[in-house]
């Protein structure tokens, strides 16, 4: 037997290494500090809405038109989906921080669309008995991106842009390849040799914009998702929304600042 590390655990190391390297990268713009807040964020959201429900009103029981009790799926489906936001959001920052950028889409998209659903939930509660029941065609024809995420709606319609970007990112994998490809062609005499080199992570320090500018996404997302979940809940005016507005400035300052940096983004 070798000493020798096999492929697989250098690229776990490689992928170890990059974590700290990009907790570096992100406290030298300042945004390290603004992921540790998503987090808290989303745990003190579930908070206020225990906190800001209406007197005498049980959450987990809805009247049906003939005023029979009848389990409150969509509640539960609000709080489900509140708590995959988080998830995905840990799962998202996880391939960020490793060096894989276009990996950072697919989990934003999937806190969108769950955000899209919970608010669509509130006048809509019989897609959370969809749900339930496991009915997949009726959540898939009931859940599309149009009708969860109107382009008419206030709250809704910076999502349904977010989750175009994410789309990007998803699809991005030619353009992601060539990117990490470096080729190199060389003749001598009659004889032509090819050798190439494909890097496992986006991510260099050679160029840092596309790596800020998706870590500055994710967050403005995370912040998106927030404010539409608080509307699915209802929840009223109170200290939880002076956090968001808190966490959406730093955000939006943060894009002023670094503007001309992410326009060198290749």
């Amino acid at each position: 037997m070798t000493d020798e590390k096999s492929d697989l655990l250098k690229t776990f190391e490689g992928d170890e290494n990059n974590i700290q390297a990009s907790i570096t990268v992100l406290k030298h713009f300042g945004l390290f500090g603004l992921y540790e807040r998503v987090s808290p964020l989303y745990d003190e959201l579930l908070v206020a809405v225990q906190n800001h429900l209406p007197n005498g009103k049980f959450p987990f029981i809805r009247k049906s038109q003939g005023g029979i009790d009848l389990p409150s799926y969509d509640f539960n489906l609000r709080l489900y989906m509140t708590l995959s936001a988080q998830q995905q959001f840990f799962l998202a920052a996880g391939h960020l921080f490793r060096g894989h950028i276009t990996e950072v889409g697919g989990h934003a998209r999937r806190a969108i669309e769950g955000a899209g659903i919970a608010y669509l939930s509130k006048t809509k509660p019989e897609i959370a008995d969809y749900f339930q029941s496991g009915n997949t065609k009726k959540q898939r024809d009931s859940t599309s991106t149009g009708k969860i995420l109107p382009k008419d709606n206030p709250l809704t319609a910076p999502l349904n842009d977010s989750i175009e970007y994410a789309s990007k990112l998803i699809h991005n994998n030619y353009l992601s390849f060539a990117n990490r490809l470096q080729p190199d062609l060389s003749t001598v005499g009659s004889r032509w040799t090819l050798s190439a080199k494909l890097y496992l992570h986006e991510a260099t320090e050679h160029n840092l914009a596309p790596f800020v500018n998706v870590a500055l996404w994710l967050l403005k997302v995370m912040e998106r998702v927030a404010r539409l979940l608080a509307a699915s809940f209802d929840l009223p005016d109170c200290d939880w929304f002076r956090d968001l507005e808190s966490f959406q400035s730093e955000i939006d300052r943060h894009y002023a600042e670094l503007r001309n940096f992410l326009l060198q983004e290749t």
